[in-house]
């Protein structure tokens, strides 16, 4: 169950993202493409959610529900929470993978909605992969904004543990 890390394994890209929490933040496609590929080469299953199409915001805990694999419906970021809190719902390690990748790109679509329901969104994200540290099981969020002007690590009120635009990849 647990995997905890070795000493040589400290500078592999998930060790880095979940360092300094477990959201990763990217602008440029292509250096998200690069650490999924990373991440797919230390194995870990990499799921995809593009809300670009929704037309409102509790369409996205659908979205990643349906992404992961689960038959659960919910609008409610509450109710996002709890679910995906519980350890004995959700089978993060399949095919013997490391740990779980959700990959959300578009993720403008979200903030125009509500940049506050955002904020709150991205912080229910970094509790959830912290709840599942705890339980042993790693699981990291790349989050990816087309538009720059976007920063919400300078935006948002509530302190939310982000990496760097591009951090790894320089």
């Amino acid at each position: 169950m647990a995997n905890f890390i070795k000493p040589w394994e400290k500078n592999t890209l998930d060790y880095l993202i979940m360092l300094n929490g477990s959201i990763s933040l990217y602008y440029k496609q292509d250096a998200l493409a690069h650490d999924k590929d990373s991440l797919i080469k230390l194995k870990y299953s990499i799921v995809n959610v593009d809300p670009i199409k929704l037309n409102s915001f509790g369409g996205i805990y659908n979205l990643i529900y349906k992404a992961i694999g689960l038959g659960y419906n919910s609008s409610s970021l509450d109710s996002f929470f709890d679910y995906m809190s519980d350890s004995s719902e959700i089978d993060l390690l399949k095919n013997g993978s490391e740990g779980l990748v959700v990959s959300i790109d578009n993720c403008d679509t979200l903030y125009n909605m509500d940049s506050k329901i955002f904020s709150h969104f991205l912080y229910v994200l970094s509790e959830v992969s912290r709840v599942w540290m705890l339980e042993g099981y790693k699981i990291i969020f790349l989050i990816r904004f087309d538009e720059k002007s976007i920063q919400p690590e300078i935006e948002f009120s509530k302190k939310i543990p982000l990496n760097g635009k591009e951090f790894f990849n320089n």
